[in-house]
This record gives structure tokens, C-alpha cells and sequence, in this order.
């Protein structure tokens, strides 16, 4: 139905992140204050994805950026996430987007089911998230994640077993 392709090339992370800087732009940075901004649009933010990409560190798996298209082939949205096999197979969802054209119409809900049992079959034996504004913590909560334990700034953590 969805298929959720992981990004390699030089080529396909910089698209990865030029959707990334849109989508924060247009549904990120409403909700942060201009230090967080600052942070997400730099170079720290960057570097700090980047490394947690390249350098795999005991037991996890790398970090992973996917498009992931419809049926059809066609892009709808894209994905960042890493697993911690060494924190019981924590997938640790960083970024879900669904193109803003395709919102509101159940494919997000469609998409998060297959990409459940994607990560499922890569290893994850829960999910786990911090929501970015209230829209995307109201989608992730109808989705079955619940408060788990603030992170170490402080910000709550969603989860759910699968």
C-alpha cells in the first residue's frame, strides 16, 4: 500500500532536508520561540541528525530518513526515525510529515498503520515521540501513543508498544 524508502545518496538526504526546512517553517516554527527556531534551521540541529545518521553507537541502529509514497508510486510525506535495540527496540520517531495537500483526509492514519508494522519488522517493539504542537500531538494520541516520562529538556514523551 505505502512504500517507505530509505534515503542513502548524497542527493536524496539534501531533498530530505529541504522538505524537512519546509515543513518546519510551515508547521514547526508557529510554536517555538526564535532561539528554538534558530536551532532547528542551523547547523547544530543539522550536524546533531547527521551524526546520530552516520555514527552508530552501541546497539542502535543508524538513523534513517524515508519518503514514502502511495501505490502509485507518487511522494506523500517523509519520515526520520532511529531504533535503540539496546533500550528494547525504542523507535524513536523524530520527524512524520504527510504533504499538507494530503492532511485531513485519513491517510496520515493510514500511512502511521503501515509504518508501524514497517518498524515492527525492522526490529522497534515500541514507538516513542515528543509531539511538536497540538495538532500533532492530537493525531499521535488518536493513534494509540500515550504519556510516557519527560526527555532530558524536560518535554513529555509519547509512547506505544507494538
Amino acid at each position: 500500500m505505502f512504500k517507505f524508502n530509505k534515503l542513502t545518496t548524497n542527493e536524496e538526504v539534501a531533498s530530505f532536508w529541504q522538505k524537512l526546512y519546509e515543513y518546519h517553517k510551515q508547521d514547526l516554527f508557529n510554536d517555538l520561540d526564535e532561539e528554538d527556531q534558530a536551532y532547528f534551521s542551523g547547523t547544530e540541529y543539522y550536524d546533531a541528525i547527521m551524526d546520530l545518521k552516520i555514527n552508530i553507537t552501541g546497539g542502535s541502529q543508524p538513523l534513517e530518513m524515508v519518503f514514502i509514497d502511495d501505490e502509485s508510486g507518487q511522494y506523500i510525506g517523509f519520515t526520520m526515525y532511529k531504533i535503540y535495540n539496546t533500550e528494547d527496540g525504542k523507535a524513536f520517531i523524530l520527524e512524520f510529515c504527510i504533504d499538507p495537500l494530503l492532511r485531513n483526509k485519513g491517510i496520515g492514519t493510514r500511512v502511521a498503520k503501515a509504518f508501524e508494522h514497517y518498524l515492527k519488522n525492522d526490529g522497534a517493539t515500541y514507538l516513542s515521540l515528543n509531539a511538536s504542537n497540538k495538532d500533532n500531538l492530537r493525531f499521535w494520541q488518536r493513534f494509540g501513543l500515550v504519556p510516557a516520562e519527560p526527555d532530558e529538556w524536560g518535554n513529555m514523551t509519547y509512547t506505544k508498544t507494538i
